[in-house]
């Protein structure tokens, strides 16, 4: 559900009125769910999305032209930007991850994650997307 631009008036979006629909196969290393609250292709407005993970998923190394905000909602969120080391955030954490950072994010091996995403577009897109994040180097982290 990607439209051009937001609603132009005060706007509800129940959860349960967005069905959680399975990730592009190219994005994860397992299996993501996400429920696209709000979606644009306009510049400077913003996509807003709630990302299902399964234990162990990590998304690919990806990045987003007007930075990330997630809300962590359950589970335990790690993020690792490129050539850094792993954080951890709790449920009820904030990420800020800034523009055009190069990172990825995903579950423990021991329990699912979800968060809430906001990102900015630019030049029609909210994201970048790069190789696997299943690598020899960082498998099994945590």
């Amino acid at each position: 559900m990607t439209s051009l631009k937001l609603p132009a008036f005060l706007t509800v979006v129940n959860d349960w009125d967005v069905r959680a629909i399975p990730a592009d196969a190219g994005i994860a290393t397992g299996q993501l769910a996400t429920q696209i609250f709000l979606s644009s292709q306009a510049d400077h407005e913003n996509t807003v999305m709630k990302a299902h993970y399964a234990a162990g998923t990590w998304t690919h190394w990806h990045s987003h032209p007007l930075g990330q905000t997630l809300y962590i909602l359950s589970g335990v969120c790690l993020v690792q930007r490129e050539g850094g080391g792993i954080f951890r955030a709790n449920a009820g954490d904030v990420v800020w991850l800034a523009p055009d950072e190069m990172h990825r994010h995903g579950a423990t091996d021991d329990e699912p994650m979800s968060y809430l995403s906001i990102q900015g577009v630019k030049h029609g897109t909210y994201s970048r997307w790069r190789e696997s994040s299943r690598t020899p180097e960082c498998a099994g982290v945590v």
